[in-house]
């Protein structure tokens, strides 16, 4: 376990199965232990999140509602356009998934505007075995099995998704592969789309409109060429 100042902390992280490929990128099991509450700040980002928290729940303020925060064990986000801030005891035992914006579509079936910018209920997103995941996750014996238990839930789930719109899908291949710097405009043209159109189908499948999901993607960008050794 590794430690900074008043906190220490261990974490373990495996690529999810192969056959999930664009839909789960990947797993991270991690612990911390912190003589202080823990306040943490998620910048805005387009890769959707699963979190289950063995220990002491999260208090949650979501992006979509700065005014309000909510306790959770474990929940799903989906693309968010602002700060997301968590808050916990200082004690925590977590499993987080990592998706791609088309996998959770596809994992769920469910409109991801509905879920972007804000946290929802693994029941909302995955029904009765949404509900009953932390508990069997928490049964298994160490991180390896619970990946397990997760590559066959996220497997099962793909096989019986919708597939993406191939325009939705060029898309936004279009747009992750430039960083957001593709010109919307462009891409509309060349779906044979009108903008509504496109605008109205990539909200439903990623969450975010193509011009809002490239002003995130832009600031990723951004963050991640600061954080890049040898910046000044």
């Amino acid at each position: 376990m590794r430690a900074s100042g008043e906190a220490a902390w261990e974490s373990v992280t495996r690529s999810a199965d192969a056959t999930l490929a664009g839909i789960a990128q990947g797993y991270t099991e991690f612990r911390e232990c912190s003589d202080k509450p823990v306040d943490r700040r998620e910048v805005a980002g387009v890769d959707p999140v699963l979190i289950v928290e063995f220990g002491d729940p999260l208090l949650v303020t979501d992006a979509a509602d700065t005014r309000s925060a909510r306790m959770w064990q474990s929940f799903g986000a989906g693309a968010c356009q602002g700060p997301t801030a968590t808050l916990h005891s200082g004690r925590q035992h977590c499993l987080e998934v990592q998706l791609t914006p088309l996998g959770m579509h596809r994992l769920t079936g469910l409109p991801m505007n509905d879920i972007s910018n804000r946290a929802v209920s693994l029941e909302d997103l995955f029904g009765d075995e949404g509900l009953h995941l932390p508990e069997r996750l928490a049964a298994e014996p160490d991180w390896a099995r619970r990946f397990d238990l997760l590559d066959s839930m996220l497997v099962r789930a793909a096989a019986n998704g919708p597939e993406p719109d191939p325009e939705v899908a060029w898309a936004w291949s279009v747009l992750s592969q430039t960083h957001g710097t593709a010109s919307v405009g462009k891409i509309v043209a060349e779906t044979g789309w009108s903008r509504a159109r496109l605008a109205n189908r990539f909200r439903h499948q990623i969450g975010l409109t193509p011009k809002a999901a490239a002003r995130v993607l832009r600031f990723g960008r951004a963050m991640a060429l600061l954080a890049a050794p040898g910046h000044r």
